[in-house]
């Protein structure tokens, strides 16, 4: 049975209040029937240059709770969406498959094909504005206050409660070709003098339909 959010953010409360502290953490580490990252580089980013499926493969084993939808944007939490664009653009969108291009370490560009080989239009992404890269992996990041707006962050705050809560995707290729996503999920609540904080993570790699191409000017 999967625990919706909303579910799990009420049991975290009710821990809360009499327990005066809780802490969740589900970490999943690196499939081990995944092949490796390959290590290609453009500058200090790794190198996603190929071609792949629209939807992806979600491992078995996820230490992190699918938000519906109406709770994943307002909490930053994800909704266990297995789309390519959605998760590394940001874009609700769907093709045959996606070409990713990087004509350098500062820029992304993700294209859908159709099955006749067509080409839409381009989304393109720009390093410190959609994407940085850390570690050897290109990561997004989304977070901020689980009350909502500036307002209601304020009187939460007046009441001594709050949260934060923060949704980071690093992405990387492996040795098969695949693209690699890695979802890691954080919160933080408290209440007056009690507090909580939970994390997990889970990972999404989505098949190449031809072979990596590599940087491409």
């Amino acid at each position: 049975m999967t625990v919706k959010p909303h579910s799990k953010h009420l049991a975290a409360v009710l821990l809360l209040a009499l327990n005066g502290c809780v802490y969740d953490s589900t970490i999943v580490h690196y499939p081990r029937e995944w092949q490796s990252a390959d290590g290609v580089l453009i500058g200090d980013c790794p190198d996603l240059g190929g071609s792949y499926a629209d939807n992806g493969d979600k491992y078995i084993e996820s230490g992190v709770a699918c938000a519906s939808p109406d709770h994943a944007e307002s909490l930053h939490l994800w909704n266990c969406s297995l789309s390519l664009p959605e998760n590394l653009a940001g874009h609700s969108a769907t093709a045959d498959s996606w070409e990713v291009r990087q004509p350098g370490d500062n820029v992304l560009i993700l294209t859908p094909v159709d099955h006749s080989g067509a080409r839409g239009a381009a989304i393109e992404l720009v390093r410190k504005t959609n994407f940085d890269c850390v570690a050897g992996a290109l990561v997004t990041h989304r977070g901020g206050s689980m009350l909502g707006g500036p307002a209601a962050t304020a009187v939460g705050v007046a009441f001594l409660s709050g949260g934060h809560s923060s949704l980071d995707r690093s992405f990387t290729r492996n040795t098969a070709g695949e693209l690699v996503m890695q979802i890691r999920e954080s919160s933080k609540m408290y209440h007056l003098v009690v507090g909580g904080a939970a994390k997990g993570t889970s990972y999404v790699r989505w098949f190449p339909t031809a072979p990596a191409t590599g940087a491409t000017p």
